[in-house]
């Protein structure tokens, strides 16, 4: 670039361009692919990965009643984990991949109920008619999660009138028949539920409708810190 000011001297500034003559790297859209067979008149929802990456949980109604299915992902097979007439719903797996943990509707509100993934073992985890209190008819159990260690269990409850974040503390010793201990994360007059948590298992994650709308908040597991995202 060259310039010519008034008095008649030239300045020549100099600007190097590099052509990079690499093609652009093709991008192409994903392919989904279908793990289930389509059929109208059945349902599959609620999926999750095994931690081990072999398997997919699911709930379906394909066997008459909403029961709790595995998928292998190695032999491309299911297999029917609950069989009763029980609605079960929201499965969870273990983090070693050998146990779920779900939701059942069984005539006394939502239970929390666990089958290893044999279909072997297969029993309630907390026996909600516990936690009944005054005029409180039902109580329900919600929406569970593993810890990523196992050690611990978050969940919704209603046990005070609407859903609530919940932990039990000692999930991996109640399996091996220890009371439950459990304690309440949030307080509010709305409906909190479907928790997830931290990698290092300090903090989850949940929806809430106490806005108005459903929103995504976060808390510490000792129930501090709560804020929206």
């Amino acid at each position: 670039l060259t310039a010519i000011d008034e008095a008649g001297v030239r300045s020549t500034t100099q600007i190097p361009l590099v052509i990079d003559n690499t093609p652009p790297l093709p991008l192409t859209r994903g392919e989904g692919k279908g793990l289930i067979d389509e059929n109208l008149e059945v349902s599959y929802r609620a999926p999750v990965w095994s931690p081990d990456g072999k398997k997919i949980a699911f709930s379906s109604n394909e066997g008459g009643s909403e029961a709790i299915w595995i998928l292998d992902l190695q032999t491309n097979t299911r297999q029917r984990l609950t069989r009763d007439a029980a609605i079960n719903l929201n499965p969870s797996w273990h983090p070693d991949s050998e146990r779920l943990i779900f939701q059942s509707q069984r005539g006394n509100g939502w239970e929390l109920w666990t089958v290893r993934s044999d279909g072997s073992d297969y029993r309630p985890l907390i026996d909600n008619r516990q936690y009944l209190a005054g005029s409180v008819p039902i109580v329900n159990f919600v929406t569970p999660a593993w810890s990523p260690t196992g050690r611990q269990l978050a969940f919704a409850a209603d046990i005070d009138g609407d859903l609530e974040i919940w932990v039990m503390r000692n999930a991996n010793d109640v399996l091996a028949g220890a009371t439950p201990d459990l304690l309440q994360l949030t307080r509010n007059t709305h409906q909190d539920l479907y928790p997830t948590w931290s990698p290092d298992e300090t903090q989850l994650a949940f929806q809430s409708d106490r806005t108005g709308n459903w929103d995504i908040w976060q808390l510490n597991i000792d129930g501090s810190d709560e804020k929206p995202t």
